[in-house]
């Protein structure tokens, strides 16, 4: 297991269970470059270990003009991240 993998892990779980993580967020809380980022995302949503969505806010507001894709932790997830971290 890789120190970025732990790092990612342990991101996820500070927060409450319903916490919605952006990739920014993450990227800063990590300190992950998106080519180490996004793979780890995508695999951990391939394993069913988090989800992710798009903020359902209005979309027509001049600081956010495209809809924030946010990414939460599964139940499935927190028991294995957990091992991990």
């Amino acid at each position: 297991m890789t120190r970025d993998t732990r790092r990612l892990a342990s991101t996820l779980l500070t927060e409450a269970e319903d916490h919605r993580f952006s990739a920014s967020e993450l990227r800063q809380a990590t300190r992950m470059h998106n080519a180490r980022l996004y793979p780890l995302l995508e695999q951990w949503l391939d394993r069913g270990w988090i989800t992710d969505d798009y903020d359902p806010s209005p979309h027509d507001a001049p600081e956010q003009p495209q809809p924030l894709h946010y990414y939460l932790v599964t139940e499935l997830g927190r028991r294995e991240l957990a091992r991990m971290s």
